[in-house]
């Protein structure tokens, strides 16, 4: 998948590559950090390379709710309102068990964008309001540190300057949408395949039948990778969780 060139992005490819590798190297070298650690080593820098300045622009440890009962690894602010919230695990720990409690930490302090990770994974959640006017926790992304670059776009709405502009939401909405038209794509190939061999058919007769099925499944696989190259948006569906 090749590299976005957006001269207005924060981030830069290079950087992010060379941030992944770096960590890749230090989780190859000590596999069994701990979630302490773990934040020491990789997430505290992580938000570093997104920007934001611990204890400038964030707290760690952050409490909130009701009584300040819930404590959130880290919470990003503009303006001493929270905007990231970041939940920290160690490596080698699933997520699937603990994304119930970052979308409940957005929901709780109504904030707009989350991260859920074990330094390894990152899975990255935004608040949306559905069609129907439902406030949902929406999973955008899920990668592994490795795929940082494939993932520029997706990194870049995380960064202060875009989290603190309002840019980011433009963004991660062409993302998603990106992602949709993949998947729309992927699940209707055979019907999209039959119909425009079909138009051709019908429209120029049936000597063009044989020659339009030869080339669909090279004009479709063609639109697929230029959807997947646009922006280096990455492969995975956005979900919501409840």
């Amino acid at each position: 998948m090749g590299t976005a060139t957006d001269s207005s992005s924060p981030l830069r490819a290079e950087e992010v590559r060379e941030f992944a590798e770096e960590k890749t190297e230090l989780l190859a070298q000590n596999p069994d950090l701990n979630e302490e650690e773990t934040k020491a080593a990789i997430i505290t820098d992580f938000i570093r390379l997104l920007g934001w300045e611990i204890p400038l622009d964030g707290r760690i440890e952050y409490q909130f709710g009701e009584h300040n009962t819930n404590i959130v690894d880290y919470a990003l602010l503009d303006d001493g309102v929270s905007k990231v919230f970041v939940e920290a695990k160690s490596p080698g720990t699933g997520l699937d068990g603990h994304r119930s409690q970052i979308t409940e930490y957005l929901a709780l302090d109504n904030v707009e964008l989350g991260v859920l990770t074990n330094g390894e994974v990152y899975e990255v959640y935004r608040t949306h309001i559905s069609t129907d006017d439902e406030v949902q926790r929406q999973q955008v992304a899920r990668f592994e540190l490795g795929e940082f670059p494939e993932y520029l776009d997706v990194l870049n709405s995380l960064t202060k300057e875009e989290v603190t502009s309002g840019s980011y939401k433009d963004r991660l909405q062409r993302v998603v949408d990106l992602n949709d038209a993949r998947t729309a794509l992927k699940e209707n190939r055979q019907t999209i395949s039959r119909d425009i061999v079909g138009t051709v058919t019908d429209t120029v007769g049936s000597i063009a039948q044989e020659p339009a099925r030869e080339h669909v499944n090279e004009y479709l696989d063609q639109i697929h990778a230029e959807l997947g190259a646009a922006n280096d948006i990455g492969t995975a569906s956005p979900e919501s969780v409840s």
